[in-house]
């Protein structure tokens, strides 16, 4: 399982989603994939992943498949996400 963060690094929600990524990296060594969703890959994950709101947290299962997914706000709980990506 591995954790995909698409966000605007310049937008209003970017400090925020970076605070919540670094306390769900204390609480789990599982990967944690940053993504740029102005950048062209950003916009092929983004679709391929069906997400159409920003910040979103995506985990991803081993074999590339979506487990779970966050969008917009409010963002969601670091104790949410550990749930899943520690299974």
């Amino acid at each position: 399982m591995k954790l995909a963060i698409l966000y605007h690094p310049n937008d209003e929600f970017a400090r925020s989603t970076e605070e919540l990524t670094e306390e769900i990296k204390l609480h789990t060594d599982r990967k944690l994939e940053f993504i740029d969703v102005d950048s062209k890959e950003g916009i092929e994950k983004a679709i391929n992943y069906g997400v159409d709101r920003y910040p979103a947290f995506v985990a991803i299962t081993d074999d590339g498949q979506v487990y779970n997914m966050w969008q917009g706000t409010p963002l969601p709980s670091t104790e949410e996400v550990i749930s899943y990506l520690n299974i």
